[in-house]
């Protein structure tokens, strides 16, 4: 089965347009874990937020120049059974989390309030060209801070510093915003489109007025 292949994570959409991963997955190589928030917000060019019209559970993907594809992997998904809620600029989760980043070179900053010397408790609080070890070096470096010294600690992680720092200003207290999205859309997978969430040119145009059950919908049971 195709999805079987996939790391797909499961989210979960609240009331208050805040999505939160409840099973974990892996997108452009960095791993969500349960528990997660989706940053929401920027340009709808990049990472997106789909949400289904009818039954179903969202999902993420991206619009490219075929339509609308669900990620990972790239699958083609009909714009008359998705929509895009928002775009998803980054991750947030707990500094006790760890980052977990992806292989590359990325930028950290660090925020601290709560007074003292900043520069003694955590060396340096700007990083670029950092391997994902040493990012995650830095997210320590930083929940060691908080614990010891009584601050809060605020971390974003990006391809460039500047954007970094813009998650950094709007984490919460203690916890990491990581950067997502800014990669190319996967490649389409081999082998055949299973009909639920997707659409291909394969599929009878038919079945497209019907509604289609979703492939992320794990928790619907029958009877």
């Amino acid at each position: 089965m195709l999805a079987a292949s996939l790391n797909v994570p499961q989210l979960r959409v609240d009331a208050a347009a805040t999505a939160i991963v409840t099973h974990w997955g892996e997108i452009d190589g960095l791993v969500l874990r349960a528990g997660d928030r989706l940053v929401l917000g920027g340009g709808k060019d990049g990472l997106l937020l789909l949400v289904p019209n009818g039954f179903g559970r969202p999902m993420l993907g991206r619009r490219t120049a075929r339509g609308l594809v669900a990620e990972p992997g790239g699958v083609p998904a009909s714009a008359t059974r998705w929509s895009v809620l928002a775009g998803v600029r980054g991750v947030e989760r707990a500094l006790e989390r760890g980052a977990g980043m992806a292989r590359g070179r990325w930028s950290v900053v660090i925020q601290v309030e709560g007074g003292g010397n900043l520069d003694l408790m955590l060396g340096q609080l700007r990083g670029s060209d950092l391997s994902a070890d040493e990012v995650d070096g830095r997210v320590r470096d930083a929940l060691l801070a908080a614990r010891r010294h009584g601050v809060d600690v605020r971390v974003g992680v990006a391809a460039t510093t500047g954007e970094a720092e813009s998650l950094a200003d709007a984490a919460a207290a203690n916890h990491v915003r990581i950067a997502v999205g800014a990669r190319q859309p996967s490649k389409l997978p081999t082998g055949r489109v299973i009909v639920g969430p997707w659409q291909d040119s394969a599929v009878p145009s038919a079945l497209t007025g019907r509604r289609q059950l979703s492939l992320f919908d794990l928790g619907r049971r029958s009877g």
